[in-house]
């Protein structure tokens, strides 16, 4: 019977419940009778209360089923014999209530249980919508830092670039072309050089050395210029029988980049008649490749700075990266109406400290912020105005990220780390600034206004807005 009842669950409404309702009232009525009492006598009927119930329970079919039984028992069947057709209308109002009553209140549940159905529906649908989303977010964000990293990784070492580049004593390209020519003295005995950078078609005087004034010698040399067309058409070290009736120098290099382009050209105004000579030509193409690898790799140094993104004293995320960051975690905060809070962390009288201190200071708060924060919220270094961190908490409102920041000031109290030589008893304190998105204080904040390029039309508005109210 159990197994019966598992397999057809309405069957054990209509064969079990619905009986022993109605069973348990005719029970009671008995008991009543014996006490010279009835049901029938209370109004409304309490038969209502089953028919209600199972109605309410089960739907309308259940309601209609009950009101039929309710509406029989409530008859006397005896009196219907001899009852004339309006008097069985009056006695009929009653059964006819109790069926009418659970059909209306069993289509009434189950609407309201339709529209419950869907709206949980539709939210589940949005949950998912969300985590979607989320899912989405995650895995670009992953694969953006695995990107990141990889491009980082392939690039050769800041080590190895300045070891390769240390000759020339900068990882700079501005200092490499102001020591060119230092070089050129050193290395050839050049009495008068000059370094020209290729710009527009032309080459621009940049550096010299020797020189008795600038108007010595051209500070540029256009593409209709002899010298020019000739070194472009030679791309080689130019001689003085190469240099007859086109200037007035004595040996003239290129610089070649990689994709066998002119980058720029060495000239030797002045050089001493024992230095002119093959071993000088060859020491001169030697330096050219020298001083073109240095340039390189200085290039390729500055390349790999811009992007690094963990700042190396404190293994947060640098400020250029947490700028990307921000804006783009603002644009999915305005797009999908996501909360998003934003905490700057101030250190109390940073400023005041010694360069040692301030380089332990922030490595501290950095591994406090690091390990109390959660893995998906980004801990920066910042460089706007006295803040030197700052923290992106995605799906996080004020009372979040007061949480981490409670956490945050245990652990510190814990450290009891005194930065000032001069007072023994101050200790390290931080200022926390929460900006969140439901109050719109993340996104009036002049930070963000930097980042997004409109802090000077926020300006101008409320210069405009603070006018307008004076003229009132």
């Amino acid at each position: 019977m159990k197994a019966f009842f598992q397999k057809f669950p309405v069957a054990k409404i209509y064969l079990v419940e619905i009986p022993l309702f109605f069973l348990a009232f005719e029970l009671v009525e008995i008991y009543l009778h014996s006490l010279h009492m009835s049901l029938g006598e209370l109004s409304p009927h309490p038969y209502w209360l089953v028919v209600i119930s199972l109605a309410l329970m089960y739907g309308p079919v259940a309601g209609i089923v009950t009101g039929i039984i309710a509406g029989g028992l409530t008859l006397n069947w005896a009196e219907l014999k001899d009852i004339q057709p309006m008097e069985l209308m009056v006695l009929a109002f009653s059964p006819f209530a109790f069926v009418s009553g659970g059909a209306l209140l069993g289509f009434i549940n189950r609407r309201q249980k339709n529209l419950i159905s869907d709206n949980f529906k539709d939210l589940d649908s949005l949950h998912q919508q969300i985590e979607d989303i989320e899912t989405d977010r995650q895995r670009l964000i992953e694969a953006n830092l695995n990107l990141e990293k990889k491009v980082v990784s392939r690039e050769d070492t800041i080590l190895t670039l300045y070891e390769a580049s240390k000759s020339l004593g900068s990882l700079q390209k501005e200092q490499i072309f102001q020591k060119i020519p230092v070089l050129l003295k050193e290395y050839l005995r050049a009495q008068a050089c000059s370094f020209y950078l290729h710009q527009e078609d032309q080459l621009m005087f940049i550096s010299q050395i020797g020189w008795h004034s600038l108007q010595e010698y051209p500070d540029n040399y256009n593409s209709s210029s002899p010298l020019y067309q000739q070194l472009i058409r030679q791309m080689r070290i130019l001689m003085p029988q190469d240099l007859r009736d086109i200037d007035n120098s004595i040996m003239v290099s290129p610089l070649i980049d990689q994709n066998k382009h002119l980058y720029g050209m060495i000239k030797i105004e002045k050089l001493s008649f024992l230095e002119l000579n093959a071993s000088t030509a060859k020491m001169l193409e030697i330096l050219a490749d020298w001083m073109m690898r240095a340039i390189d790799n200085a290039w390729r140094f500055s390349v790999s700075q811009e992007r690094q993104i963990r700042d190396p004293l404190t293994e947060t995320f640098t400020y250029a990266y947490f700028k990307e960051r921000l804006q783009r975690e603002i644009r999915l905060t305005q797009r999908y109406k996501l909360k998003t809070a934003l905490t700057l962390v101030k250190i109390v009288r940073f400023q005041d400290m010694t360069e040692t201190i301030q380089n332990t200071v922030l490595s501290i708060v950095a591994r406090i912020l690091l390990f109390q924060f959660r893995d998906e919220d980004l801990v920066a270094r910042v460089e706007f105005e006295d803040y030197q961190f700052a923290i992106i908490q995605p799906y996080t409102e004020h009372q979040g990220a007061n949480v981490a920041i409670m956490r945050c000031l245990r652990e510190l109290i814990g450290f009891e780390f005194k930065p000032f030589e001069d007072n023994d008893f101050e200790v390290l304190l931080l200022e926390w600034n929460v900006l969140e998105s439901q109050d719109q204080s993340l996104f009036n904040h002049p930070l963000v206004w930097e980042i997004q390029g409109t802090g000077a039309d926020r300006f101008n508005d409320m210069i405009a807005n603070i006018a307008k109210q004076a003229g009132k």
